[in-house]
């Protein structure tokens, strides 16, 4: 049987009967509102913790973190953001389309208990960003860039976080 690409049937599949048993294991469709997109953004350790301060100071401000969006094929147009989800803990499992197998940035490997399912190689968060007014053009599995505005550093503290990352000096 052929592997299934993106979600659409295989030739195999066409005209196949469902089972009780298929019907439970997998959802026929999936409905979504198009007027209200979430953007998954892959974010590392150090800048999930730059995020997660930077956003918790804005909010006791009472402002926002800003973040602008820009998706491919869409010249200069670009779109407003704001960080909803932040998650708990490191993400084991990522969406296909975040693995460099479905084109987008993140290295991957088998999974320890499910060889079919994939787990990045460096850990990551999945950062959810909702878009403010995604209008129309924007359809979900679209692959675009993300910025996050976080607030400004010194040239001595991104010194700092260069040498450190790269002699990983946190050990010591």
């Amino acid at each position: 049987m052929r592997r299934r690409r993106h979600g659409l049937p295989t030739v195999d599949e066409v005209f196949k009967t469902w089972t009780e048993q298929d019907v439970q294991q997998k959802p026929f469709c999936s409905i979504g509102e198009p007027n209200k997109l979430r953007v998954l953004v892959p974010v590392h350790s150090a800048d999930f913790e730059m995020i997660r301060s930077d956003l918790a100071r804005k909010k006791a401000r009472g402002e926002s973190l800003d973040v602008t969006i820009r998706v491919q094929g869409f010249d200069a147009n670009t779109w407003r953001g704001k960080i909803t989800h932040l998650p708990e803990a490191i993400d084991k499992k990522v969406p296909i389309s975040l693995t460099t197998k479905g084109g987008g940035p993140l290295a991957v490997k088998p999974g320890a208990n499910d060889p079919n399912q994939l787990e990045p190689q460096t850990p990551v968060y999945l950062v959810g960003i909702d878009i403010e007014d995604p209008g129309r053009a924007i359809r979900p599995g679209t692959i675009g860039q993300v910025k996050i505005h976080c607030e400004y550093r010194t040239c001595a503290w991104w010194v700092w976080r260069t040498i450190s990352q790269t002699f990983d000096l946190s050990l010591m």
